[in-house]
């Protein structure tokens, strides 16, 4: 009897040992998980660039181009910041997983499929990445995800974050309204240093930060994904645009993208083109980049 009482009393001390691992291990993935959402943040609010403000001309000041681009106006823009980099699948996932909601006005966010180019999958509080894509710019947002994640960076930083105007945004790539077709050069024959474009990406997108910055040190703004900005779209609007910090219309159908894809030609990529894309869409190169007001 006494030996039996031993056992079970060993057995005892096991399982509270046991027990004890169990809650170990969970409290370090849980806090492992907290911290690596601290960091993401963290990397979000330090990679911004400051922007000294200025005057350009804006729009198209080469030949060819569109009408919604002309005509090249002047436009003067205060200080500001930009991400040096687009927003990743890492930074959005933790975003995803600590609003616990994924929908605004009842249009989705951004789409669930690890294929397809979005490399996002999961549910509520479990989103998770594709292996080996997760420095990759998010896609598959729509600009209600976008500007929702603007907000919740602003609410847990303290930091004035947005989308660029479409001011700012072009200001930014031509490196303060420099003569360049492309962000960061004027020549085709160089563009491959600066850009993911149809000619070079195999139709994906790649990890941010790969190919040169501009002038600014910004990178990918040519090619990789296009990026929302927080213009409403309109044809017209460079004929009746204001010089200081233009907003762009005040209503509209479509939101602006700029800077062009993994999947598009140099035409598409140049750094005074501008598209309207529905704010509910969720194109499988559509991202975006953050801006913060000083």
């Amino acid at each position: 009897m006494k030996v039996i009482r031993i056992i079970n009393r060993q057995r005892n001390i096991v399982r509270q040992l046991i027990a004890t691992l169990i809650i170990l291990y969970t409290f370090v993935v849980c806090m492992t998980a907290v911290f690596a959402g601290d960091d993401e943040l963290e990397q979000v609010a330090g990679s911004m660039v400051f922007i000294k403000g200025g005057c350009f001309s804006m729009g198209n000041t080469f030949d060819g181009g569109d009408k919604d681009e002309k005509p090249a106006h002047k436009v003067c823009v205060d200080n500001y910041y930009l991400g040096k980099y687009e927003i990743t699948n890492r930074q959005f996932v933790v975003f995803l997983n600590d609003v616990d909601k994924r929908n605004v006005n009842r249009e989705l966010w951004f789409t669930i499929n690890e294929k397809e180019h979005c490399y996002i999958s999961g549910d509520i509080g479990h989103y998770r990445i594709m292996p080996g894509y997760e420095d990759h710019p998010v896609a598959c947002v729509s600009w209600h995800g976008a500007t929702e994640f603007t907000e919740w960076v602003s609410k847990q930083t303290g930091y004035n974050c947005r989308l660029p105007t479409e001011a700012e945004w072009e200001y930014a790539a031509r490196s303060g309204g420099r003569q360049e077709k492309w962000s960061g050069t004027g020549h085709e024959s160089k563009l491959g240093e600066y850009a993911w474009y149809k000619d070079n990406s195999g139709n994906r997108t790649h990890p941010v930060g790969q190919k040169n910055p501009n002038a600014f040190g910004l990178y990918d703004m040519s090619g990789n994904i296009w990026e929302w900005v927080m213009d409403w779209h309109e044809d017209g609007y460079y004929q009746k645009s204001q010089v200081n910090n233009p907003g762009g219309p005040l209503k509209g159908t479509n939101r602006v993208v700029r800077g062009g894809s993994c999947d598009n030609t140099p035409k598409v990529l140049r750094a005074a083109n501008r598209v309207g894309y529905t704010p509910v869409g969720r194109g499988f190169d559509i991202g975006f980049r953050l801006a913060m007001t000083p």
